[in-house]
C-alpha cells in the first residue's frame, strides 16, 4: 500500500519496517465463533457466504448449509466451487456424513484460526504456518516462505498451476531463523493425486551466489543468506523435486552482520547442524502410550527443534 500510495512515509515508518522481529502470532477467528457467534443470528441464505469467505465449504460443521444453498441457487457445476465437485448434489441430510467421511480434503480448506511465526532480520526473511492442517489437501495456502529481500525460496505439492494451491500441506515447526518442515501425505492424498508425495522446491535464478554441499543449497542476495535442506532430488535444478512418502526439510536464514561472510555461514551449516529425520517408537509400552512417529530433531547455532507426525 505505501509503495503504490501518495502518503508521505516518515522516518518513523521507515525505522519501524527496518526492525527485526521473531514472533508468533494468530490470525482469525475460529470456524466455531463464526457458527455459535458472529453469524448465529444470520438468516441461512446470508450465513453460508460468509462461512465460505473463511474458506469453510464443506468442512463437516457447514456441509449440511452447504448442500442446502447449492441446491437452492443450482451452483452444481458452478466454476467457484470446482475443487468440492465430489460434494456438490448432495442431499443437506447425506452432506454432514460425507464432509466426515472425506475430511482430508473438506475440514482444510478453512482459512481461519492459523498460528504463524515470522522471523526478520535485515531484508531477511522467513514466515510459516505451524501446524495447521499437515497432510490434508492445501487450497489457498502457502505453508512457508523464505526471501533473502527479493529472492524468495517456497515449495509447492503437486501439478495445480496456482503456486497456492498443494495437494497436500506440510507439518511445521518454525523457531528462531531455523524451520522444519516435515511433509507426510494421508493415505487419501495419495489415492486421489497421481503423484500426490511429490514436494518441489521453488529455488529462483536470481542469486548473486550460490553453493551446494551434500543435500544443503545455499544461496545470497547482497547481506542476506538462505540455506536449504532437501531430503532427496537432484539439487542443481531450480525445482528440486522429492517423491518420498514421508520428507524433512530443513531451512536456514543468515545475515552478514550475525554469521559474517557468505562462506562462512555456509560452513556453518554444513559442519554444525545436526540433522536427524526416522521412523521411532515413542512412550512407554507399560503406560500404554508407545507410538511409532514420524520424528525429525534438528540442531543448530543454539535452536533445537524436534517435530514428531
Amino acid at each position: 500500500m505505501l509503495a503504490t500510495s501518495g502518503l508521505e512515509i516518515t522516518d518513523e515508518v521507515f525505522e519501524y519496517f527496518g526492525k527485526n522481529l521473531n514472533m508468533n502470532y494468530s490470525v482469525g477467528h475460529s470456524l466455531g465463533d463464526a457458527r455459535n457467534s458472529l453469524y448465529a443470528d444470520f438468516p441461512r441464505e446470508e450465513r453460508v457466504p460468509f462461512y465460505w469467505s473463511q474458506g469453510a465449504y464443506f468442512h463437516p460443521d457447514v456441509a449440511a448449509d452447504t448442500a442446502w444453498f447449492a441446491s437452492r441457487y443450482q451452483l452444481e457445476g458452478y466454476e467457484g466451487l470446482k475443487a468440492f465437485d465430489q460434494f456438490l448434489g448432495l442431499s443437506e441430510a447425506a452432506a454432514p456424513a460425507a464432509a466426515k467421511a472425506g475430511a482430508v480434503f473438506s475440514r482444510s480448506s478453512v482459512l481461519s484460526g492459523a498460528n504463524f511465526s515470522m522471523y526478520k532480520d535485515g531484508g531477511v526473511m522467513m514466515h510459516s504456518i505451524q501446524n495447521y492442517w499437515g497432510g490434508r489437501q492445501g487450497y489457498q495456502q502457502t505453508p512457508w516462505i523464505a526471501t533473502t529481500g527479493t529472492q524468495s525460496v517456497w515449495a509447492k505439492v503437486g501439478d495445480g498451476n496456482s503456486t497456492m494451491q498443494n495437494d497436500h500441506l506440510p507439518k511445521i515447526k518454525q523457531v528462531n531463523n531455523v524451520a522444519v518442515i516435515q511433509y507426510n501425505p494421508y493415505p487419501e492424498i495419495e489415492l486421489f493425486h497421481s503423484g500426490g508425495s511429490n514436494v518441489a522446491l521453488q529455488w529462483p535464478e536470481g542469486f548473486e551466489e550460490e553453493k551446494r554441499s551434500g543435500n544443503w543449497k545455499f544461496g545470497k542476495e547482497d547481506d542476506g543468506y538462505i540455506a536449504v535442506r532437501y531430503p532427496c532430488g537432484n539439487g542443481d535444478s531450480n525445482t528440486v523435486t522429492c517423491d518420498w512418502n514421508e520428507q524433512t526439510w530443513v531451512v536456514i536464514m543468515g545475515s552478514q552482520e550475525r554469521y559474517g561472510s557468505f562462506e562462512a555461514f555456509s560452513q556453518k551449516v554444513i559442519n554444525e547442524v545436526s540433522y536427524d529425520a526416522d521412523w521411532e517408537w515413542h512412550g512407554s509400552f507399560w503406560k500404554g502410550t508407545l507410538k511409532y512417529v514420524y520424528d525429525s530433531d534438528v540442531k543448530f547455532d543454539g535452536t533445537d527443534i524436534s517435530l514428531t507426525w
